[in-house]
C-alpha cells in the first residue's frame, strides 16, 4: 500500500511538471510579439506593406499587406520591450496601437526612439509592430 502512495505521488509530481511547463509555453506564446522598423524600400522587399493608387508615384496610400512575412519581423517578449531605438527624420507607425500607451523619445522632427508607456495597451490591439522611418 505505501508502494502505490508512493507511485501516486511520483504520478502527481510529474503531472504537475508537465502542467507548469504547458503553463509556461502559452504565456510565453501570449507575451509574444514582432517588430520591424526600416524604410518604405526595406517594408516593401519584407512583403510587409503593399502601396495602391497614386499616378507616377504620387499620391500612393502605404497599407499593411495582408499576407505579410511575419518571418521579417524580430520576434520579441512583450513583457521586456520597453523601448525601440528609432533612425530616420520622419517616423511613421503603421500598425494600430494606442497613442496614450506610447511617446516618441527625441525632437520632434527626429524621434530617437519609441518608449512603450503601457505594454498591456500597446499590444492589446497588434501583436505586431511595423514603423516606416525616412
Amino acid at each position: 500500500q505505501l508502494n502505490n502512495l508512493n507511485e501516486q505521488v511520483a504520478k502527481l509530481q510529474q503531472d504537475s511538471k508537465k502542467n507548469k511547463a504547458e503553463l509556461s509555453k502559452l504565456e510565453d506564446e501570449r507575451y509574444t510579439g514582432y517588430f520591424f522598423v526600416g524604410t518604405k524600400k526595406e517594408l516593401k522587399q519584407a512583403g510587409l506593406i503593399d502601396t495602391k493608387g497614386g499616378f507616377i508615384g504620387i499620391g500612393k496610400t502605404i497599407t499593411m499587406a495582408n499576407n505579410g512575412d511575419i518571418s521579417a519581423m524580430k520576434k520579441v517578449d512583450t513583457r521586456n520591450l520597453n523601448e525601440i531605438p528609432l533612425t530616420g527624420q520622419k517616423v511613421q507607425i503603421l500598425t494600430n496601437h494606442p497613442a496614450n500607451s506610447y511617446v516618441l523619445q527625441g525632437s520632434q522632427s527626429k524621434p530617437s526612439s519609441l518608449m512603450i508607456t503601457s505594454v498591456d495597451d500597446f499590444w492589446k490591439l497588434s501583436r505586431c509592430l511595423v514603423i516606416m522611418v525616412k
